[in-house]
């Protein structure tokens, strides 16, 4: 549950929630007309600085590091696990979050903005219980985002993205993850596109000749190929036909008849030894 909203900013107006349902609307004063209508209440102001205090990345063209906000602290008190918590943010020191607490999440005064997604991501949606797999998995910024629709990143546009320019393996993961299937699928599915990109990519490159220089033409590659079986059959000829040469046969019979000779002295040597032995 968020509790409350605020800022160092003179002109913010701190809000208070409650439980249950909040309705966030502009006062009308009387006398008003039909015209003068209750929107430009801060709605999308408040969702924006959500997604900030939220670990949103805060880019060069980040509202908070405009002239006017860089400087600005701001703030939200909520319920995170089963501790309530406050955290702050700004614009010059984007990168870093700090919290207060009665148990301030382990002593830790301040994270870097990489570490506060993390946490979020298991204290919200489990996301450390993930098994240890390639690929795409869920992010607690890919699900977070679609509880804080922001208009300037095109969130309205259709309903299974979050961004106008959301990959589609990126909405497929989150979606499934957040209706309880498994996200896992949707994993496979890119990795099969990656690998059908990877097929196309090199199909062009061959195709372009950009691989000449380095395997040569086809014609090339089937003139090798041609000189290489010739060869190869030429070699086989050759050895269907090896004979030893007449020379290298006596010397291979010498040797035999050398070898029964030295057996023979060899038996002779140990008969000799024993009758030594004997006598």
């Amino acid at each position: 549950m968020i509790y409350r909203m605020y800022s160092s900013l003179p002109s913010f107006k701190e809000l208070e929630f409650h439980e249950g349902l909040n309705v966030l609307i502009a006062k009308k004063e009387a006398g008003a007309t039909d015209k003068q209508t209750r929107n430009r209440a801060g709605k999308s102001s408040l969702v924006e600085i959500i997604d900030f205090l939220s670990g949103a990345k805060a880019g060069r063209d980040s509202l908070f590091r405009s002239e006017a906000l860089v400087n600005e602290n701001f703030g939200i008190t909520l319920d995170l696990g089963n501790e309530k918590i406050t955290t702050e943010r700004t614009g010059k020191k984007w990168l870093q979050i700090y919290l207060e607490g009665e148990n301030v999440l382990n002593n830790k005064s301040a994270l870097s903005n990489t570490e506060w997604t993390t946490l979020l991501g298991e204290k919200m949606f489990e996301l450390h219980k993930l098994p240890d797999i390639e690929g795409r998995k869920p992010t607690f910024r890919s699900l977070f985002t679609y509880f804080i629709r922001r208009q300037r990143s095109g969130a309205f546009t259709t309903p299974e993205k979050q961004a106008t320019d959301q990959q589609e393996s990126d909405i497929q993961v989150a979606l499934l993850y957040l209706l309880g299937l498994d996200w896992q699928i949707a994993n496979e599915w890119q990795r099969i596109r990656d690998r059908e990109k990877t097929l196309r990519e090199l199909k062009n490159t061959a195709g372009s000749g950009a691989f000449g220089s380095i395997i040569g033409k086809s014609s090339d590659l089937r003139t090798q190929v041609t000189i290489a079986e010739a060869r190869l059959k030429e070699m086989q000829s050759q050895l269907a036909a090896f004979r030893v040469l007449p020379q290298y046969s006596e010397l291979e019979l010498e040797a035999d008849q050398l070898t029964h000779q030295i057996s023979d002295l060899s038996n002779a040597n140990v008969i000799d030894t024993g009758s030594i032995h004997d006598l």
